[in-house]
């Protein structure tokens, strides 16, 4: 789980130092595509699944994983904009 949050912030970090270089790239399509592959590997892993308790394990992983991006990508926000009234 914790290299999930570190992939996380080293793309938050990345991100933010893009777009400081003026650096544009588009990550829409990419990113799209990655979706669906997880989704649909996520469903292959539940589907090879039988016990239910694997099947709670990776559900409550995806749960708090989910969160975790909201959060983050909200208090991010928050915290950018506030800063960016300053600049």
């Amino acid at each position: 789980m914790l290299e999930y949050l570190v992939a996380l912030l080293t793309g938050i970090i990345l991100g933010y130092f893009m777009e400081r270089r003026n650096i544009s790239v588009s990550v829409e399509k990419p990113m799209q595509i990655v979706l669906i592959l997880l989704i649909f590997f996520l469903g292959m892993n539940i589907g090879n699944t039988l016990d239910f308790e694997e099947m709670f394990e990776v559900g409550w992983l995806s749960t708090v994983f989910a969160s975790a991006t909201m959060a983050m990508c909200y208090t991010f926000s928050k915290i950018y904009r506030r800063w960016s009234r300053f600049s």
